[in-house]
């Protein structure tokens, strides 16, 4: 059973005395793991805090793309994220674009797999061609 709930800032009773504010987004309630999940949708942009890290691994709360579907979005506690930068460089797996007035990248050769709870503030959604560039560039990636 889903109950679904949407407000801008919410107080969610997941035990007697247990509390989780969700600054913003969708809940859904996890009857299997009686706590609320926040729902979020591919392409969407969320800043996200990805400490702690090891070795070359990007450091810091800063703009994540979700690239996992939808169908894994819904039912996982987990999300697919692909960091943003505005540092440009010319790798083939990186795409450019315009965000909140600012250009840098979309690094799809830095993807890693996240709780939902690093999911700081939704910033926003990127625009269908970039969309379609990302997946134009991660079957490449995966392909045989």
């Amino acid at each position: 059973m889903h109950i679904r709930c949407e407000r801008r800032v919410f107080i969610a009773f997941v035990a007697v005395w247990q509390i989780k504010r969700f600054d913003q987004g969708m809940l859904i309630w996890d009857e299997q793991e009686w706590e609320w999940q926040m729902k979020v949708s591919r392409f969407e942009v969320y800043l996200v805090n990805l400490d702690p890290t090891r070795g070359k691994e990007i450091r810091k709360t800063g703009p994540c793309l979700i690239i996992s579907p939808d169908e894994m979005n819904d039912y996982f506690s987990t999300v697919i994220v692909a960091p943003m930068t505005t540092v440009i460089r010319n790798y083939p797996t990186r795409v450019t674009c315009m965000f909140q007035g600012k250009e840098g990248q979309v690094v799809l050769d830095r993807l890693r797999t996240i709780d939902k709870s690093r999911l700081v503030k939704k910033l926003g959604k990127i625009e269908p061609p970039i969309q379609n560039a990302i997946l134009g560039i991660l079957q490449q990636m995966f392909a045989k």
